[in-house]
């Protein structure tokens, strides 16, 4: 059992194999809605009780100050950079980050940074997963660097949780993967937006009358074939308030769909690339001011199930190059806790509890795992300050010092992960 301190002065660890007690604490209660007052002791990993506990001998003890505790956060979509291709940072630093925002289980995007198609890959990713005290979990991508469709049985076979894919537009090759899925009870994944520019929809930063329609159109077939298929799809990077309305539409529907979003699609628009610049050029782009709006009604209304990072970390040097040549993604993992308790809930759109279930009981689910504070639950959790207000600064940062792509460098965020007890 490791006790880690991850404020945002520094993450300390404790190797404890003591009974952990967490004292003036607050949980959410689903049954009441509401923040109650409650210890909570931890025993070999599992809650064994809540309430009023009494300290005894033998008890590590922690105080939470009155500040409330949430289930550790699941990310859906996270970039590791797994040996021998190390480019940015290594799955360490990634740890150290994903435990500074809070997180207890990082879901590996499909490339590793090159496509996941081997057994010896998903191997590296389990091996790496073991090394660390929060939980990578293995996905293979649907097809290699070349459009050729991986060897399913093998990924599966291998250990990998689900197939994935990022970027493929043979509809008929995304139909048998579906059904494939659907056959084997495995869960698809599917990007939102494939990053390529298709026909006159070039305008990049997405806040023109067209610049959501690759999105829209790939939403469009992933749903009509997920629909034919019966398969169990998760759409994740939603940025388009058409898809969104889209993916509410399947679901009304009996589609087996759920999505997810990432703070900068409801926190950013296409006008901040103005200020920001290459720190956010992002696949997909940024969205209008009504993209963002939609996407903040589709949250607040379940159309949205979770809320991902799209933790991608790219060199000071290499977001240093002319806009055309820039890599796409920013840093998420430190900061999406801050940045949807200050955008969601202290903006008025939401309350703590959807904050709950964005970031810890809905991907937890989709995952197959269970992200609640109760007796018999796991005892991985977040204790997180909702009050507290402070700039983030670029020291306060986990990743290594060649590596800094965050635009929320410099703002004033709301809520803090003060511990990380795992």
């Amino acid at each position: 059992m490791q006790d880690r301190n991850s404020t945002q002065k520094g993450i300390h660890s404790a190797m404890s194999d003591k009974p952990i007690l967490i004292k003036n604490g607050r949980i959410p209660d689903r049954k009441s809605g509401k923040l109650i007052a409650s210890d909570i002791l931890i025993n070999g990993g599992i809650i064994t009780a809540l309430g009023d506990i009494p300290q005894k001998k033998g008890y590590h003890a922690v105080n939470a100050r009155g500040n409330v505790i949430f289930p550790a956060f699941t990310d859906l979509r996270t970039h590791l950079f797994i040996p021998p291709y190390i480019r940015t940072e290594d799955i360490r630093t990634t740890a150290a980050a994903a435990l500074a925002g809070g997180y207890g289980c990082l879901l590996s995007a499909p490339h590793a940074p090159i496509p996941v198609t081997t057994p010896e890959q998903i191997a590296r990713i389990i091996a790496a997963s073991g090394q660390l005290p929060c939980d990578i979990i293995p996905v293979g991508s649907m097809t290699d660097a070349f459009g050729k469709a991986s060897d399913f049985d093998t990924l599966i076979s291998a250990g990998a949780f689900a197939l994935a894919d990022d970027s493929s537009e043979d509809s008929g090759l995304i139909f048998r993967t579906m059904k494939y899925c659907a056959e084997n009870d495995r869960l698809l994944i599917m990007h939102a937006d494939t990053g390529r520019v298709q026909g006159n929809f070039s305008d990049y930063r997405g806040g023109g009358k067209n610049g959501c329609v690759p999105e829209d159109v790939r939403c469009a077939t992933i749903l009509t074939l997920a629909a034919k298929s019966g398969c169990r799809l998760h759409i994740s990077g939603v940025s388009s308030g058409c898809s969104a309305r889209l993916i509410s539409i399947a679901k009304r529907e009996g589609v087996n769909v759920s999505a997810d979003t990432s703070p900068q699609y409801f926190s950013m628009t296409s006008e901040d690339m103005l200020f920001y610049g290459n720190n956010v050029k992002l696949a997909p782009p940024l969205r209008s001011r009504k993209d963002c709006e939609m996407l903040i009604e589709a949250i607040c209304d379940g159309t949205i199930d979770a809320i991902s990072t799209d933790h991608c970390p790219v060199t000071v040097s290499e977001k240093s190059a002319d806009f055309e040549n820039v890599p796409r993604g920013m840093l998420g993992l430190q900061t999406a806790f801050a940045v949807s308790l200050t955008n969601l809930v202290r903006s008025g759109y939401t309350d703590l509890f959807t904050l709950y279930r964005l970031m810890s009981q809905a991907p937890a689910e989709i995952l197959g795992r269970n992200a609640v504070i109760e007796v018999g639950a796991p005892g991985r959790v977040a204790v997180c300050d909702i009050d507290k207000e402070y700039e983030f600064t670029e020291s306060m940062l986990r990743s290594r010092s060649i590596v800094r792509n965050s635009p929320y460098i410099g703002q004033i965020l709301t809520g803090s992960v003060e511990r990380v007890i795992m």
